[in-house]
């Protein structure tokens, strides 16, 4: 199932409501994308962090992980 989803939304919905998904953001180096892929990860996805920016991703998979969720990163410049 995809969703799209500002980050905003997020704070309505439960703590482990996307347990066993793995969710897919561009762009989460800063900003938006970093809160989405936050907001997701403390409702129990298991994010793939995919950014041109790879010192970006690889910080944002840091605060995941450090927060107690589980991040992989990917990022290369074009």
């Amino acid at each position: 199932m995809w969703y799209c989803f500002h980050p905003m939304v997020l704070y309505g919905i439960e703590k482990n409501h996307f347990t066993g998904s793995v969710a897919l953001v561009t762009g989460g180096a800063s900003d938006i994308g970093r809160a989405l892929y936050r907001a997701l990860a403390a409702r129990g996805a298991a994010v793939v962090v995919g950014e041109i920016d790879g010192p970006g991703a690889a910080a944002t998979a840091a605060m995941i992980a450090a927060a107690g969720g589980t991040a992989a990163h990917r990022g290369s410049k074009w």
